[in-house]
């Protein structure tokens, strides 16, 4: 079997049948659709048996809850094709993205993983495409750096060679957990290619861990990005590091906890756009904590006038 389609599932009645439909619409046939209903209250898991039982590609894992990595893991534990995908069961895929994207890997089988497009806030009148070019990198920091790898370290709108996940599991009771894994996945790879071809259709959720991160979430986040900073292909690029700049400003302003990410003076600022070029002024004068400071200053004085 050459791929295996993992869609954790948890109370997603509303979307589920259509996100299963935008896969079983590619016409790919080598595939397995593996859907992990981890432990959903609503008739989620109910739908996934009504369709597994119209479609004999789909299986099902019912299992308690434990969270979207621990579902993401269930369904590498069962898969058996040669490569894998993931899709959050509130988005979908364009059409013919499997087709398209396989008869990539099959022409480029030294690809250990295959990058696609995005279309950013989906079925809404803001709906943008992000796309990272037609790219081959033998290199892991060329790839980070050239295309902003740590902007899109998402699990899904990538395919991926299944030995991959061979030791590398999704961390379980963590948020933000692709931060996590992405890079570890990276550094396993020998070929990472992205491409302008195939589209993954990803839907904003109101309720969804992004929407609604605490500072305690966004502290893991920022922690994920810390520990792939210390990494020397991620290491030195003053994009990555502002990047980083603005979760630790928002987890000080949350949480009130001293930063944790060290200070460092900016010196090019060719790739940074003017609020981010605003920000590394300050903080080349000030420092992290005084930057973080002044921008939870600014936010208190502004939310008071309004």
């Amino acid at each position: 079997m050459r791929l295996s389609v993992i869609i954790p599932v948890h109370n997603v009645c509303k979307t589920l049948r259509e996100c299963v439909d935008s896969v079983r619409m590619q016409g790919y046939s080598d595939m397995e659709v593996i859907l992990v209903d981890d432990g959903s209250t609503d008739d989620s898991g109910r739908l996934c048996d009504i369709i597994a039982s119209t479609w004999a590609q789909v299986s099902v894992i019912h299992k308690k809850n434990g969270g979207l990595s621990d579902a993401r893991n269930a369904g590498l534990d069962k898969a058996r094709g040669e490569y894998v995908t993931f899709i959050d069961s509130d988005d979908m895929m364009g059409k013919d993205t499997i087709v398209t994207l396989m008869d990539i890997i099959d022409r480029h089988p030294d690809y250990d993983m295959l990058e696609y497009p995005i279309c950013r806030h989906y079925g809404t009148n803001h709906q943008q495409i992000c796309s990272f070019g037609e790219n081959e990198f033998t290199d892991i920091k060329e790839y980070w750096n050239k295309t902003k790898g740590f902007s899109h370290t998402y699990a899904w709108n990538k395919f991926y060679k299944r030995e991959l996940f061979d030791e590398i599991r999704f961390p379980k009771g963590f948020v933000f957990e692709d931060a996590w894994t992405i890079p570890r996945i990276l550094e396993k790879c020998s070929v990472v290619a992205t491409c302008e071809k195939g589209l993954y259709l990803y839907t904003d959720n109101p309720k969804g861990i992004t929407a609604k991160a605490s500072g305690a979430d966004l502290e893991m986040l920022l922690d994920a990005h810390l520990t792939t900073m210390d990494k020397p292909w991620a290491n030195g690029n003053d994009e990555f590091y502002m990047h980083v700049v603005n979760i630790q400003m928002d987890v000080f302003e949350m949480t009130g906890k001293p930063p944790k990410l060290k200070t460092r003076r900016i010196w090019d600022f060719k790739n940074l756009n003017i609020k981010l070029s605003i920000k590394a002024i300050i903080l080349n004068l000030l420092g992290i904590r005084l930057l973080c400071k002044t921008n939870k200053y600014l936010h208190k004085v502004m939310d008071t006038r309004s």
